[in-house]
């Protein structure tokens, strides 16, 4: 998703971003950025990973970055440990979900999920209009 707008150069663009786990999504933030054309890029960052913050300066070694806190292990599922949570269930102040809500939730997650592949087959299998 970008909506920078065209023909607007900025002269420095400055990133906040309140984690960086495995750096993926900043990463191609500032690739975006250079794309369009900033002559300087800030980022700025509550908390990051060990790995993520190397993942990101071994890609844009021109980046500068301020970060309050650095932890060292990033879980296998890509999760800062110990972390902070959800930055933005944090934010936004989002209750957590009770096991039943989980389990609920994990249901409709898989209906809709199987609706979408059934059809997807069937598209597949369809022949294919003519014009």
């Amino acid at each position: 998703y970008n909506r920078l707008p065209k023909g607007q150069v900025s002269e420095v663009s400055i990133v906040l971003d309140p984690m960086i786990a495995t750096a993926a999504t900043i990463k191609a933030t500032v690739s975006v950025l250079k794309r369009w054309g900033t002559g300087k890029i800030i980022v700025v960052c509550c908390l990051a990973s060990r790995s993520g913050l190397t993942a990101l300066l071994e890609a844009h070694p021109d980046v500068t970055v301020h970060v309050a806190a650095i932890d060292e292990v990033l879980s296998d599922d890509g999760m800062i440990v110990p972390g902070l949570g959800d930055a933005g269930d944090r934010q936004f102040l989002t209750p957590e979900l009770d096991e039943v809500e989980m389990t609920a939730n994990a249901e409709i997650t898989r209906k809709r999920t199987l609706s979408a592949s059934s059809e997807m087959e069937a598209l597949a299998q369809s022949p294919a209009k003519k014009k």
